[in-house]
């Protein structure tokens, strides 16, 4: 957690050309003391967040996708949607019903090459070499992962108050809603700066839902 204050202080220092669109420039300044963990096992749900600014107040009727055991983004399915737990407590990690830890840092996914300033970024991803991943230099040593008391439901974040992600718009029926079966797609972290303020044409902006089964 003081990785976590020291970053939130760090970003109101410096001028960056692309930050997380969780930053302080559109959405309200929040107190790092909310910053809260999250427990249990639970699918993570994609909620359609285009439009908003964090929070989807109606969240489960946006709902576009689930993740799978890879970390990829399925149809909604009692198959395709795996079940994840918490692990730690600093660094938090989430992890597949494998064992795997999940990251966004394997140099083997895709990056978002139609993003202007996430064309670097690399999809999210859980497997067997997640843990070597994260081992990267400085603050990468704790990715972590957390959710933020106020919100309606609890939304997945990472680093310095990422919580929106970026990932191509699945294939949708003359409805407008997802069709029931597309192959599975990546998922990007969402960067923004003066250039591009918004997704791309194609994409659009999610929030992950950490969708607590019960017990």
């Amino acid at each position: 957690m003081h990785l976590l204050n020291n970053l939130l202080l760090a970003i109101t220092a410096i001028s960056t050309p692309a930050l997380s669109l969780s930053t302080f420039s559109r959405a309200r300044q929040i107190d790092p003391r909310e910053v809260q963990d999250f427990h249990g096992h639970a699918r993570i749900l994609v909620v359609n967040s285009t439009g908003y600014i964090y929070d989807v107040p109606d969240a489960y009727n946006r709902v576009i996708g689930c993740i799978n055991n890879v970390g990829k983004v399925v149809p909604v399915s009692d198959i395709g949607c795996a079940i994840f737990q918490k692990k730690g407590d600093y660094p938090i990690k989430i992890v597949s019903p494998e064992g795997n830890n999940c990251t966004h840092f394997n140099i083997a996914q895709p990056v978002n090459e139609d993003s202007y300033y996430g064309k670097d970024s690399y999809a999210w991803y859980c497997g067997a070499t997640a843990e070597r991943d994260i081992k990267g230099p400085g603050w990468l040593d704790g990715e972590t992962y957390y959710t933020i008391n106020g919100f309606n439901h609890p939304y997945i974040c990472s680093g310095n108050i990422g919580c929106s992600r970026d990932m191509p718009a699945p294939p949708t029926g003359p409805d407008g809603k997802p069709v029931k079966d597309f192959a599975p797609l990546p998922l990007w972290m969402f960067y923004w700066g003066g250039e591009e303020l918004t997704v791309v044409k194609g994409h659009v902006e999610v929030l992950l839902l950490w969708d607590l089964l019960k017990d």
